[in-house]
């Protein structure tokens, strides 16, 4: 992930792409006051990488090596399910950073991959099927289902009910031939005494690449992360 320009102090900011981040809330170096930071977990490699938001930037694009599997798999989708927290612990702030985030995100792989279709599944105590796959992919429609998320009632986070969903609900609208991809989003680790590992088999198992992005100041889910992905 590039680094930010004149930053050789902050060296371990990696900013990653988002637009409209307000000016007011980041400093001359294009760091917000308060990073709000990104956990990248790709699990190929069983590597993380830290990403802080930044204000808008093109010359900070996805993460090269998350854009090259994407310009691999072009042709004729992927199909990305989006899988995101919205358990009781998630303020407004944090889903606000989320929004933007996944539009950023899915915006540029638009730009890249135009038959790219999408799916979004929220999660806390429970978990839903918010947009499922579609003919005919519309950005507007997707950044519409976006905004309408809101927090969920509980304070218990049940990734394992994400993943699942995702895996039963989700994936078997997706199209054949087609690459498929799943973003797992959270923020806080899943809330035992079931654990998330055998739902992430299942996609895993079914050909789906499974992605984790963690949303904290601290690496809390580091190390589940690295595990299920």
């Amino acid at each position: 992930m590039n680094h930010f320009k004149n930053s050789e102090k902050k060296s371990k900011f990696n900013p990653i792409f988002l637009d409209c981040i307000p000016s007011s809330k980041v400093d001359n170096d294009g760091i917000l006051s308060t990073p709000h930071r990104f956990l990248l977990c790709f699990g190929s490699s069983k590597t993380c990488s830290d990403a802080y938001v930044t204000k808008p930037a093109l010359s900070h694009p996805l993460s090269q090596k998350y854009q090259n599997l994407i310009d691999s798999q072009c042709e004729n989708g992927p199909d990305i399910a989006l899988i995101l927290d919205v358990s009781g612990i998630v303020n407004d702030i944090d889903l606000w950073m989320v929004r933007y985030f996944v539009k950023a995100v899915t915006g540029q792989i638009f730009n890249l991959c135009p038959k790219l279709n999408t799916a979004i599944v929220s999660f806390g105590e429970e978990a839903t099927v918010v947009k499922n796959f579609s003919k005919i992919f519309s950005l507007p429609e997707f950044s519409k289902a976006l905004d309408l998320l809101t927090p969920l009632q509980g304070d218990r986070t049940m990734t394992y009910k994400g993943l699942r969903v995702t895996s039963e609900r989700v994936f078997p609208f997706s199209r054949k031939n087609v690459s498929k991809i799943a973003i797992l989003i959270t923020h806080g680790e899943n809330t035992p005494p079931y654990t998330p590992d055998e739902a992430a088999r299942e996609l895993i198992e079914a050909g789906v690449r499974l992605f984790g992005v963690d949303v904290a100041f601290y690496a809390r889910r580091h190390g589940e992360l690295q595990r299920i992905t």
